[in-house]
């Protein structure tokens, strides 16, 4: 244990054992003192039932029957939670054979019943509710809810109490205690409808405890036990009984004892000195239990932690070197692309420095040529002044031009001659190329006329264009007129609409929806497309409800397919497969087994007939039980003695509650 923890100890130890032997020296100083508790007062015994408890004569025979079997009923489902009801006229009734001792302003005991100006003793429904909870012993392990009703004298009278034991108060709260009251309650109570508001609020408390109480109630409870074993070792080491707010008495032992035997102060003192010696003993062993139990509480969260810590590094880990896998393999996949990107480039500046250098080589070349041929012409004018050698060349090259000129005429000439037809497209198309690809120097010698070729090429795209649209006609009212053939056997095998028929009316409008709009154009009989499409507009509605039937047939089979008789268990399976066959329209039912229906609604009949007769074994059960138990309560109310038929757990007072008046 740290230092801390160790010096937090000693600071506490010594707090309270200060604390224990100042209320030690108190409690010895006034021992003797006899005070009787108003909690703790001497209320009438529970009845027979128990559970209800009609002092007040309010409710009927039947209302307290049907009280009696939620109660009964609740308790044993809960294994131990008891909610019990208590009406009286007015809380002096409650009490039996009360008497407070008290002193006067002199210092001398008076004792008698403590009453007001109209000599009626004075009691709180708080009070009453209190030792009426604690008197019966409502509830195991303070799991209990004692309900109080007094109707009072007259209006403005009456009050009404929710009592929760201990343990009951960690779900049923003082807040919800009031809301149930409010919620429940009090609008039959103004109208002193005493009967219909218990009714109405026993049902809406026991709701609620279902809500708010778990199954397992009793293993939470016993995680509790060790607290208030230490807390209970405590406070009887020190004198100090818990109770509700105001509640100053003494035990039990010490209230019974007659005021003759009050101890002298110097013992009151010794004892209060033990017992504080003791309680700090006590109260030390059960804070350092508590404290050890918190260290290993937290050692155990801060382990949990650093595992969570440590799964969550090594998720982020993992992430991490993922995300670094990634980035590594990206990085990689640039780096080949810009490699790549770089050899391409590499390849074709290579590529071009060899055309490059080629195109160099032959400029260099045809330099070389235009250096002799220069020299020779220099040469020559030297040799021939009188010649025009610039007027030769000029002819010479004029001459060059005619004659390619007089050869691409020659080779239009013949396709001038040329018929156009649909399969000489080409050619002209040709020679519209050849005049097109001459060089313009070339050009201005050709003599042929391209606008004759032009007319030329077009009448023969026309014809082609003319011819293939024959072929396709050609094409298009054979692909109708097998399909007409195709649909025209089908629908004549299949004249009738129905689930039988569909596939093949179906494949047979898909034939037709098959062809183009220029198929389509050339069908022979459209009124045959008209009547085949409502005879499949039949089929498909019929096949859709065989299907619908199909399904349902397998699901009631799914069912009921290995049932041979039926009993009240299977109602709900039964109505489940009813509902399948109900959910078809008529025309999907005719579609339906016969066989698989008889055996369907026999089975319903049969379950039906078993319910009918549990029910009447159930009512004849319960007559029977409800006539028992009238006859238990009437023996009861003949023979009755402090036992009782029913009675409590042994819960104790002290949760809480609420109270309102009326």
């Amino acid at each position: 244990m740290k230092k801390t923890s160790r010096v937090k100890i000693t600071k506490f130890t010594l707090v309270l054992t200060v604390s224990v032997l100042i209320m030690s020296v108190l409690t010895a100083c006034t021992a003797g003192e006899k005070v009787t508790s108003r909690y703790d007062l001497d209320v009438v015994d529970a009845t027979s039932n128990f559970y209800v408890n009609d002092f007040a004569g309010i409710f009927s025979e039947e209302q307290i029957n049907s009280l009696m079997e939620k109660a009964v009923s609740f308790d044993e489902e809960t294994s131990g939670i008891q909610v019990v009801i208590t009406t009286v006229k007015s809380l002096n009734d409650a009490v039996v054979g009360y008497e407070l001792v008290v002193e006067d302003q002199n210092g001398n005991r008076v004792e008698g019943n403590q009453t007001d100006s109209t000599n009626n003793p004075k009691f709180t429904v708080e009070e009453v509710a209190y030792s009426m909870y604690k008197e019966y012993g409502i509830g195991k392990d303070d799991m209990g809810i004692l309900i109080l009703l007094s109707t009072g004298t007259g209006k403005g009278d009456g009050d009404i109490r929710i009592e929760t034991g201990r343990q009951m108060q960690f779900y049923i709260t003082d807040g919800m205690s009031g809301e149930l009251l409010d919620n429940y309650a009090m609008e039959y109570l103004y109208e002193q409808q005493y009967a219909e508001g218990l009714i109405s609020l026993q049902s809406a408390v026991i709701d609620e405890i279902r809500k708010q109480v778990p199954t397992d109630w009793h293993s939470q409870v016993a995680t509790t036990d060790e607290t208030k074993v230490d807390s209970e070792t405590t406070n009887e080491a020190t004198g100090i009984v818990a109770g509700e707010a105001g509640d100053n008495s003494g035990s039990d032992d010490v209230a019974g004892k007659d005021n003759s035997e009050t101890k002298d102060s110097g013992k009151g003192i010794l004892w209060g000195f033990f017992g504080s010696i003791a309680a700090a003993i006590a109260a030390l062993v059960a804070f350092i239990k508590q404290k050890l139990k918190g260290n290993t509480e937290r050692q155990e969260l801060e382990e949990a932690k650093k595992a969570e810590v440590s799964a969550l590094r090594d998720e982020y880990e993992a992430k991490l070197a993922e995300k670094d896998s990634l980035h590594e393999r990206n990085v990689r996949s640039l780096k080949g692309d810009y490699q790549r990107l770089e050899r391409e480039k590499d390849r074709k500046i290579s590529s071009l420095e060899q055309s490059l250098n080629q195109a160099n080589g032959e400029i260099s070349t045809l330099t070389k040529e235009l250096e002799v041929m220069t020299d020779k012409y220099e040469r020559a004018q030297r040799l021939h002044p009188e010649s025009n050698f610039d007027e030769e060349v000029q002819n010479m090259i004029e001459g060059e031009y005619k004659a390619a000129a007089q050869e691409v005429d020659n080779n239009l000439a013949k396709i001038l001659s040329t018929v156009p037809t649909k399969d000489n497209c080409e050619v002209f198309a040709e020679a519209i190329g050849l005049i097109d690809s001459v060089q313009s120097e070339v050009r201005k010698y050709v003599t042929s006329d391209r606008n004759e070729i032009t007319l030329l090429y077009s009448q023969a795209i026309t014809l082609k264009e003319e011819f293939e649209r024959a072929e396709q006609e050609k094409r298009d009212k054979a692909a109708a007129q097998a399909a007409y053939n195709e649909i025209s056997g089908i629908f004549d095998s299949n004249p009738n609409g129905s689930y039988r028929t569909y596939e093949a009316l179906h494949s047979a409008l898909a034939i037709f929806l098959g062809l183009s709009a220029a198929e389509r154009a050339f069908f022979p009989d459209n009124s045959l497309i008209e009547r085949l499409k409502r005879t499949h507009s039949v089929a498909e509605d019929d096949y859709r409800d065989y299907n619908a039937a199909h399904d349902a047939e397998g699901n009631v089979r799914s069912i009921i397919g290995s049932m041979y008789s039926a009993d009240e268990d299977d109602r709900d399976r039964l109505s489940r497969a009813k509902r399948y066959y109900n959910g078809l329209t008529s025309s999907q039912q005719r579609y339906f087994s016969d066989e698989l229906l008889s055996k369907l609604n026999r089975l319903i009949s049969e379950a039906d007939d078993d319910h009918r007769r549990q029910e009447r074994r159930r009512r004849d059960e319960e007559e029977a039980r409800r006539r028992r138990a009238q006859q238990q309560r009437m023996n009861s109310s003949i023979h009755r003695s402090s036992s009782s038929s029913f009675r409590g757990h042994g819960g104790r007072p002290g949760g809480g509650g609420a109270s309102r008046k009326f």
